[in-house]
């Protein structure tokens, strides 16, 4: 058995919840839909950076056996994975918390209490506007968005400027976090 991690959401998908919502036709089964996508992959950033899996069979949440380096389900089903296929697993998915741990872990609390349209496309529009902070010089490296929405981080960018965001404040707070971010990239600051 594999381990199979929550796939980036669908860029297409946040396109149209936004749309909707800003035209009030959003359907809440689609907000949803989104949401938890977000909340699966979130949920299993934080497993990685816990250094942990869940069994395939059960749902059990898996801790490395130190003295062989490997995971084994506890709970006697057969699902055992090498150190190395673990991490085989998950790299090159973008599925590294990085500098963005306290913004999946926030969205992971925050999204299941959620009650309302409103407070879902918020908690929504907050995580994917975060960014990755170098934590010696306080400033953005990434969007956290690219951890958790399809395409190169460009496009992703690219995608989440265009959106005419829920928050108007988050948006003025995320461009002129994206143009620091830009401009370190390039080496103007």
């Amino acid at each position: 058995m594999k381990i199979k991690w929550a796939p980036k959401l669908n860029p297409n998908k946040l396109i149209k919840i936004y749309n909707d919502y800003m035209s009030g036709l959003v359907e809440e089964y689609e907000v949803d839909d989104v949401g938890i996508s977000l909340l699966l992959r979130c949920e299993d950033i934080l497993l990685i950076s816990k250094g942990l899996c869940m069994c395939p069979s059960c749902q059990s949440k898996i801790t490395r056996d130190m003295s062989n380096e490997s995971f084994r389900c506890p709970n006697g089903c057969p699902f055992e994975i090498s150190l190395e296929t673990y991490h085989q697993s998950w790299r090159h998915t973008d599925l590294w918390c990085g500098n963005a741990l306290p913004y999946f872990s926030k969205y992971v609390e925050a999204f299941p209490k959620c009650k309302t349209l409103d407070e879902k496309m918020i908690a929504i529009d907050t995580l994917i506007h975060s960014f990755h902070m170098d934590m010696k010089l306080n400033l953005p490296n990434r969007s956290s968005g690219n951890n958790l929405i399809a395409g190169s981080l460009k496009q992703v960018v690219e995608l989440l400027d265009g959106l005419s965001g829920v928050q108007p404040e988050n948006d003025i707070v995320f461009k002129n976090t994206l143009e620091d971010m830009w401009k370190r990239r390039i080496g103007l600051k």
